[in-house]
């Protein structure tokens, strides 16, 4: 092969022409060093010359041969290697149509526009056979200014067209928004209509937040229509909607609007109707709509009132003003009181503003007084602004001062502007909380002058550096000079949650020498698609010939899914016990590449089983792990591993986590591993750790990890403070086989009476289920009829009673729970109640029970609480519910809903419906479910083996990496199993492809 010319771009079909397979293979599976890492080479080639669609066509003929080979001898029972080759193929495809989602418009179009790609190119990344995937039509948008006019409709057709394919609505309708202005007259109309009817399908939620963006481009009888629609979901939708729609009504359509508006028994709705439409009222009918603003703003509750009369106040006569201020000054509440004249003091007479100064200065609640005189200030002439001046002073608490003497700065009195400064600034370094602090410095920003300036911005840095706040260090941003820019990037640096979204509000002001240390603190963070849009962002600012690099770079990153590291995670785990131990090296030097501790732990973990010599890097890398809760699982996870050294740094790493439940159960996990020597101290660590949890469920579920290894004195130690002064029932539960025998019975006697307690009456249900097996005869009936006295939310209880009962006091006890059950008017908590109770039942009873929740749960609505009830439901339902269910989840609209359903759905089909929806598996998540139970349908019958099979190819052919990575993560061990020949070429895979496209 190493004669074929790279640049032979006929190579690979001559190949497949001839049968060469092998040779086709290495041409396909060859790697070229580069600038930004090891590439495919062949793929390099095709794009090179824009044709990466050609590549695809390349790798095709190869995976239908090695499928072919696969086929015949899984038939034939022997091993099957070449299903190796259809997991590399499958993945570098994979690969590419990842790029589809990862590069996204703004990278796109930055690409095209810097000349790095034609548009030609930039199609062909996003699509295949001319179809672009739904959800991604917007991508093409930024390309069109850039496209050759004859092109420019073809680009537009591909873009409607994938955003009628989107499924998500809120996607759907926003993609159509944003196509509107690019299409002519005829498409433009049908799109907003199509739109319009996705918008009118939706719940209530969905109606009040996409419409007002579709509003601006509806005709005059789509607008009458909507807001009949809106008149018909709630009073509360339509009034909002009408003040949204307000600039687009007809005169006629407002006049309407104010009738109905007028019969609405809710003033704050009035109002905020009638004040929206002011603006766009012809002068004869200002006059009277303003009136009946007023009118309603005065009718308001003081919460209401305020934001009426903000809307309104503009517009008022001097006599309504006069109204406005009695209403105001109506309020019981000193606050809103003053609020309310804060609002009138713009618009008020001069000869008003001495007794709003004296009604200010005379105000016992210093909030309202500050409130007032700040409003106040720029009203005033010199020589009442000098009594403002000094009642600030005289105000104690500093937010207050501050909030005074900044509403002063622009208007000081004549001599006094560097004390009110100087004050200022003072009363505002002085306020309590960093949030409040910071907000009154930044007020201050833009009132001082430049040597001022800087120590308060330098004062503001230093608080943002210990609280990081993007809407605070966005504002601050236009203010800061060159020497301040380090200290901010290094805050946006310290925030990995934040950095994304504070470095994108720094790029418009970044100066030209700070571009390059953004970029770099970007490159440290996290992968993802923010990730991208930053450098993207940043590439914008740089040089054209230092940009052409970085965008080379940013397109070798996005070349598969952006982010996709859990999903490697999640194959490298899997892979790990069908390794042979000279692979398990690979793994290891791949687990330490990780940036993000937790992904690199997880790998490490699993690996340490298996190779010791991961044990040391495995430990470091579950305590650098930053949450808690991860940290403490992983640590558990390695105690059984950990030579004596390495576990005392592990119980040292739990001992310093904060979360008393976690640190307890973690050391729990950890005592059986511990030498004698260090358990008695643990265990009293972990005993004041249980001291300081006061949620029972918690505490109950640290000492389960705890209680075998307690000595007697910390067993009695535990027992006396479960049992009072509130019993923690289930903790007394969990101690009572473990204490001595008269301890044991007064446990239990005490957490029964605690449980069955008259005015404790609504815990019982989540009680009782711990203390059932520790109940004598006399102890049981008395919990039954303790039970049997409760409402409706004892369904859990008597179905936790059942299995100790028999005769007819179980035939009683059952038919209270299903008359419980039955009367429960939540639907998902009746499906709960009934999930739990129907293994009680007689079949033909729990087949009529299950038909009817079924039938009930198919006509919900569409949304998640649907979702959910399926998944609830799964256990219990027959293969042919199955069917009807699977079919309802794969049809719902939200995608994180259809997402929860079919995975939840999943470990409950047989295989014929593993084999019908394993297809709609669309993303990893359903993906990986639908994998995990392929794998076990062939671990209980080896001949579904063409089961698995089919699942792991429709994983290998899905729309982006992660999702084929999820399918060979769930089916790895068969995978081993079929090929005779373990999972090591699975691990080259993975491996090589990301190296290729990462």
């Amino acid at each position: 092969m190493s004669e074929t010319p790279i640049n032979d771009r006929d190579a690979a079909r001559r190949l497949a022409r001839d049968g060469r397979w092998e040779d086709l293979r290495q041409l396909l599976l060859t790697s070229v060093d580069t600038d930004t890492g090891p590439v495919n080479a062949w793929c390099r080639a095709h794009e090179t010359h824009g044709s990466i669609e050609d590549y695809l066509d390349d790798v095709e003929p190869a995976r239908r041969a090695a499928a072919a080979r696969t086929d015949a001898a899984v038939e034939a029972g022997r091993p099957a290697p070449a299903l190796h080759d259809e997991i590399w193929f499958g993945l570098v495809t994979a690969s590419l149509r990842g790029r589809r989602t990862a590069v996204a418009p703004d990278l796109l179009e930055l690409a095209v526009a810097d000349g790095l790609w034609t548009v030609r190119q930039a199609v062909a990344h996003l699509h295949r056979d001319r179809r672009i995937r739904p959800g991604h039509g917007q991508g093409l948008l930024g390309l069109l200014p850039h496209a050759p006019v004859a092109d420019r409709p073809e680009l537009l057709a591909l873009a409607s067209a994938a955003v009628a394919g989107t499924r998500d609505p809120y996607q759907r309708v926003y993609g159509w928004v944003a196509l509107l202005p690019h299409l002519v007259p005829g498409d433009r109309a049908a799109a907003v209509a199509a739109a319009l009817d996705t918008v009118l399908a939706m719940d209530e939620i969905g109606f009040r937040n996409v419409l007002p963006d579709l509003a601006p481009h509806l005709s005059t009888d789509q607008v009458r229509h909507v807001l009949e629609v809106a008149a018909d979901h709630h009073e509360g939708i339509w009034c909002k909607l009408v003040a949204v729609l307000a600039p687009m009504l007809s005169q006629e359509q407002l006049r309407q609007a104010m009738a109905v508006a007028a019969g609405i028994g809710v003033p704050a709705w009035q109002a905020g109707i009638l004040t929206a439409f002011l603006p766009h009222l012809p002068a004869e009918l200002r006059a009277g709509v303003v009136a009946e603003a007023l009118d309603a703003a005065v009718a308001c509750p003081d919460v209401d009132r305020e934001e009426a009369l903000a809307g309104v106040a503009a517009y008022l006569s001097t006599r309504q003003l006069e109204r406005a201020a009695v209403a105001a000054a109506d309020s019981p509440y000193p606050y809103h009181r003053a609020r309310m004249l804060a609002l009138l003091v713009p618009h008020a007479p001069d000869r008003w503003l001495p007794q709003l100064l004296a009604t200010a200065l005379a105000s016992n609640h210093k909030p309202a007084r500050a409130h007032l005189l700040a409003a106040l200030a720029p009203r005033l002439p010199a020589g009442p602004r000098r009594g403002v001046l000094a009642a600030a002073d005289a105000l104690a608490d500093p937010s207050a001062r501050a909030a005074v003497l900044t509403a002063l700065l622009p208007h000081a009195p004549d001599g006094a502007g560097t004390t009110v400064i100087d004050r200022a600034v003072a009363a505002a370094t002085a306020v309590n909380g960093r949030h409040q602090r910071t907000a009154a410095l930044l007020a201050l920003v833009p009132h001082l002058p430049p040597d001022r300036l800087h120590r308060c911005l330098d004062a503001v840095l230093a608080d943002l550096a210990a609280d990081p706040d993007a809407a605070d260090l966005a504002r601050l941003a236009p203010h800061l000079a060159d020497r301040h820019w380090p200290a901010a990037l290094a805050v946006a640096a310290a925030d990995r949650h934040k950095r994304e979204r504070l470095l994108l509000s720094f790029v418009p002001h970044l100066p030209p020498d700070q571009v390059e240390p953004a970029l770099a603190v970007a490159a440290g963070g996290p992968p993802g698609s923010g990730a991208v849009s930053v450098r993207v962002a940043l590439a914008r600012r740089l040089p054209a010939e230092r940009r052409g690099a970085l965008l080379r770079r940013i397109l070798a990153d996005t070349a598969v899914v952006v982010g996709d590291d859990a999903a490697r995670v999640r194959v490298l785990v899997a892979l790990v016990p069908h390794l042979r131990t000279d692979r398990l090296g690979d793994v290891l030097r791949a687990a330490t590449a990780f940036g993000d501790a937790h992904h690199r732990a997880q790998v490490l973990v699993a690996l340490v089983p298996h190779l010791p010599a991961a044990t040391a890097p495995a430990l470091d890398a579950a305590v650098a792990v930053e949450h808690p809760g991860p940290r403490t699982g992983l640590l558990a996870r390695l105690a059984p591993s950990l030579p004596p050294d390495l576990l005392r740094r592990a119980t040292g790493a739990v001992l310093g986590v904060a979360h008393g439940r976690l640190r307890a159960e973690a050391l729990g996990a950890l005592l059986p591993y511990l030498p004698a020597e260090d358990r008695a101290a643990v265990l009293a660590t972990a005993v004041e750790s249980l001291a300081a949890i006061r949620v029972m469920n918690d505490h109950a579920a640290a000492l389960a990890g705890l209680v075998r290894y307690l000595p007697a004195d910390l067993l009695h130690e535990l027992y006396t403070r479960a049992a009072a002064p509130v019993p923690f029932v289930r903790s007394l539960a969990t101690l009572a086989p473990h204490l001595p025998d008269g301890h044991r019975q007064s446990a239990v006697a005490v957490a029964l009476a605690a449980a069955t307690a008259g005015d404790r009456g609504y815990a019982l249900p989540g009680e009782l289920p711990a203390l059932l097996p520790l109940l004598s005869a006399d102890q049981l009936e008395r919990a039954v009829a303790a039970t049997l006295d409760l409402d409706v939310s004892s369904v859990e209880a008597l179905t936790a009673l059942l299995p100790y009962l028999s005769g007819d006091r179980r035939a009683d006890v059952l038919a209270h729970a299903l008359a419980a059950t039955a009367s429960i008017v939540d639907l998902p908590y009746r499906l709960d109640a009934l999930t739990v109770l129907l293994p009680h039942l007689p079949v033909d009873e729990r087949d009529t029970l299950v038909g009817e929740a079924l039938a009930t749960v198919l006509v919900a609505a569409a949304d998640h609480r649907q979702a959910c009830m399926l998944v609830t439901l799964g256990p219990v339902l027959s293969p042919g519910r199955l069917d009807r269910a699977m079919a309802v989840a794969v049809a719902l609209p939200g995608e994180h809903d259809r997402t929860w359903a079919m995975a939840g759905l999943a470990p409950h089909l047989p295989p014929a419906l593993v084999a019908r929806y394993a297809p709609e598996a669309s993303d990893d998540v359903t993906m990986a479910a639908m994998a995990r139970q392929a794998a076990a349908c062939v671990a209980a019958d080896p001949a579904q083996t063409p089961l698995a099979l089919a699942v792991l190819r429709h994983a290998l052919a899905a729309p982006d990496r992660a999702t084929a990575l999820a399918g060979l993560a769930g089916l790895a061990g068969f995978v081993g199993t079929v090929t005779g020949a373990g999972v090591g070429p699975c691990l080259d895979a993975v491996l090589q492809t990301a190296a290729w496209w990462r």
